[in-house]
C-alpha cells in the first residue's frame, strides 16, 4: 500500500503493485497460487449456520 497526500490535505491509500494486465500474467499468477495448494492439507469443518435465508449470525 502507498499513502499519498492530496493537495486538499486528504490522505489516500492505494495499492503499490500494478494490476495484472494480460491473460498470460493472470494465468501465470493462477498457476503460482494453485501450486501452493497441497493435497494433504486438512479440510475445514463445515459449520451449520441454520436454514438458508435465515442464517444464525
Amino acid at each position: 500500500m502507498e499513502i499519498m497526500m492530496t493537495p486538499e490535505n486528504d490522505i489516500v491509500l492505494r495499492i503499490a503493485e500494478k494490476p495484472l494486465e494480460s491473460n498470460e500474467e493472470l494465468r501465470a499468477h493462477m498457476k503460482m497460487v494453485l501450486s501452493k495448494i497441497k493435497p494433504e492439507s486438512p479440510r475445514h469443518e463445515e459449520i451449520n449456520l441454520g436454514i438458508e435465508g435465515d442464517e444464525i449470525i
